[in-house]
Order: structure tokens, then sequence, then C-alpha cells
């Protein structure tokens, strides 16, 4: 996506503030934000999780709000897990439309599975043991 952007700074009047902002409020509710000025225009769609920063300023007779939002495009991720921390593992789950399993008595499909290793794979194992140095000195 190339990269875009419209500045816009001055001084308004109150209701053309008030306007502005009742308009960016609207905009930002159907989540697509488009800003024109003459023929230039950049439009902004909110994702889902969006940044805030909020200044609120009183300094020598100057007020000031600053607001930014912020977020990315939406792009397709895989959703993290939650997780928690126990002392007790879970009960194993058995995947129903697995037809090798659905044959089975519950008791061994919960049981752990073997794993088996090919002979060359189990040399490699082997070998990278031997490199190990022993315990003790080095």
């Amino acid at each position: 996506m190339s990269k875009s952007g419209l500045a816009i700074k001055g001084a308004m009047d109150f209701d053309s503030v008030s306007t502005f902002l009742t308009d960016l409020v609207a905009s930002f509710k159907e989540r697509t934000i488009c800003v024109q000025r003459g023929e230039e225009f950049v439009t902004l769609k909110p994702g889902e999780l969006i940044e805030l920063e909020l200044e609120v300023l009183v300094k020598k007779g100057k007020q000031k709000l600053s607001l930014e939002l912020a977020w990315r495009d939406e792009v397709l991720t895989e959703v993290e897990a939650p997780f928690k921390v126990s002392s007790k593992e879970p009960e194993p789950v058995v995947p129903a439309e697995d037809p090798c399993l659905a044959t089975l008595p519950v008791a061994e499909a919960a049981a752990p599975a073997t794993v088996l290793v090919k002979p060359e794979e189990k040399k490699a194992e082997d070998k990278k043991e031997d490199t190990k140095p022993a315990g003790g000195k080095k």
C-alpha cells in the first residue's frame, strides 16, 4: 500500500469545529472516514483494535486537547488462545470426527501416542549426543 496523507491546520470558529467533530464521529461509527481537501482525499477504515492517545493541557492561559487514534489494516492472523497456569493437567480430548479413533474405546484413544523414529534419524540423534561432553570437567 502506498503512503498518502493530508495535514490540515488552522483556526476555525467553535460551531465549525463542533460540526467537524460531529461529522468525524458519524464517519467513525460507519467505519469509513474520508477526509477531502480540493481534489485530494484520504480514506481510512478503522480496525477492530484501536490505539488511543489523549492529552489535555492547561498552560499560561492556553488550553489544548490532542487526540490520536491509530490502527493497523485488517490482516488475517491466527488469534492466540488465552492461556492459564495450573498444577493439574487437562483431560485429553478425542476428536469425534477422526475415523481411526472412533472405533477405539475412550481409554485407548486417550493413551499417549508413541512416536516412531526411522533408523536414519536415530543414528543422527545418537551422533548429536556423542558430540556433547560428558558430565564433569570439560
